[in-house]
């Protein structure tokens, strides 16, 4: 993470010091919160594909930073790495990568309880992820859906995302995501009450 940030920091794609980062949130997080509640998301979906290459490696490095924020308990550098990769998504086109964006904003909604704002972007994400063929992204996109909005419904459908997210990282070499929903889906189904004995690992 922190050789993300310095790399960021170079191409000023990351602000420096407490005060400028906390701005800077603020700041991207009212800019992406208009934006959204303005924008239908066909509109969004509708937005053209992204060409700059050099936004391209900002948007790989943001997210990689975002991602290691998260499962760290960083949750301001998770936030500063997913409104950055909004805007940018907005200002030069959708990539692939927006995907994990909006994957990352649909998650912001789950820790401050809009869950229809969480469905939203949930499905929204889904969709990108269709338009770019991203493989690479859709282990991480159904995780999301499976462990945070859907593991308190039904486990048939649960445990079937899971093993959707679970082939498709093992499929595409996202090997990390793969791994996580299969240890979640056995997790599952041992608070269910299944009986993990024909359980294949």
């Amino acid at each position: 993470a922190e050789m993300s940030v310095a790399t960021l920091q170079l191409l000023k794609q990351y602000p420096r010091g407490v005060l400028s980062l906390h701005a800077s949130l603020t700041k991207d997080f009212l800019y992406i919160k208009r934006y959204l509640k303005k924008h239908s998301d066909k509109e969004i979906l509708n937005l053209p594909t992204m060409t700059d290459k050099k936004q391209e490696y900002v948007m790989a490095f943001l997210a990689s930073n975002a991602y290691q924020s998260f499962y760290c308990g960083n949750l301001v550098g998770f936030m500063v790495g997913t409104l950055r990769m909004l805007r940018i998504s907005i200002k030069y086109g959708l990539c692939d990568i927006s995907t994990f964006a909006v994957t990352g904003y649909c998650l912001f909604c789950l820790n401050v309880n809009d869950m229809e704002g969480a469905a939203r972007f949930a499905e929204l994400a889904r969709k990108i992820l269709t338009r770019f063929k991203a493989k690479h992204l859709e282990s991480l996109q159904i995780f999301v859906v499976a462990y945070w909005m859907t593991s308190w419904k039904s486990n048939e459908e649960v445990l079937k995302l899971y093993d959707r997210a679970y082939k498709s990282g093992m499929e595409s070499g996202d090997f990390e995501n793969g791994l996580l929903s299969r240890t979640a889906s056995i997790y599952h189904e041992l608070n269910a009450g299944y009986y993990l004995g024909n359980v294949d690992v």
